[in-house]
């Protein structure tokens, strides 16, 4: 039992040493990034399905079932959640119109990753192999 204490105690002292504001900030963007990219999701939506009430609420429950999911499995593993919760909800919704969108989106985030990648590499920000192999 005295191991339980021991780790919880450890835990604890680790939160104290968290920095809050920089924390609440990343929250912050966050959920700002969340609610754009739901909205943006539910118009996109709205458009191919004109005949269909398109409601943000599902929609956004969607998009965060797949954000979560992809947070505990690599390469976007469970994106294919992010259509099957959708197409529940939307009356005469058809996968490859679901995935399309979503197609959209995720040429939006490699494009706008290389961006900054380039940038980064431009201005030598990021740390060199030898930094990185070494674990300095």
């Amino acid at each position: 039992m005295s191991g339980v204490v021991h780790a919880l105690q450890t835990f604890l002292d680790h939160v104290r040493g968290v920095a809050w504001q920089p924390l609440l900030l990343g929250l912050a963007t966050q959920s700002a990034k969340m609610l754009a990219r739901t909205r943006a999701w539910t118009n996109v939506l709205a458009a191919a399905y004109p005949q269909t009430r398109v409601r943000w609420r599902s929609v956004f429950g969607a998009y965060a079932a797949g954000a979560g999911g992809n947070a505990v499995l690599p390469a976007r593993g469970v994106d294919f959640l992010k259509p099957y919760l959708v197409k529940r909800r939307i009356d005469g919704a058809s996968y490859p119109t679901l995935a399309s969108s979503l197609l959209v989106d995720g040429l939006v985030d490699l494009t706008l990753s290389a961006a900054l990648i380039v940038w980064a590499l431009s201005h030598h920000v990021l740390p060199g192999v030898k930094v990185v192999v070494s674990g300095s």
